[in-house]
């Protein structure tokens, strides 16, 4: 009757869940929640961004002497 046979199992969803929660179709907000698939990756983002704030504000503290250093590097190479 139908063309494909997941159209069967997608019209009875309410009557069984454990398909659709196999196919990914249901979101438990408890599992949701105590899901940690992916919590490194934020980690790691979470240390760069911190890094990155801390080279620009010590670019900013250090300005003059950053320019100096690159304008004596710049010049010796001409």
């Amino acid at each position: 009757m139908y063309w494909f046979p997941g159209i069967a199992r997608s019209l009875k969803r309410g009557k069984n869940r454990r398909i659709d929660q196999q196919r990914g179709v249901g979101v438990d907000l408890r599992n949701f929640i105590h899901d940690e698939t992916g919590q490194g990756l934020v980690e790691y983002a979470l240390i760069i961004a911190v890094i990155a704030v801390a080279v620009i504000v010590a670019m900013i503290f250090l300005r003059d002497q950053l320019t100096n250093i690159f304008s004596t590097v710049g010049n010796n190479l001409t």
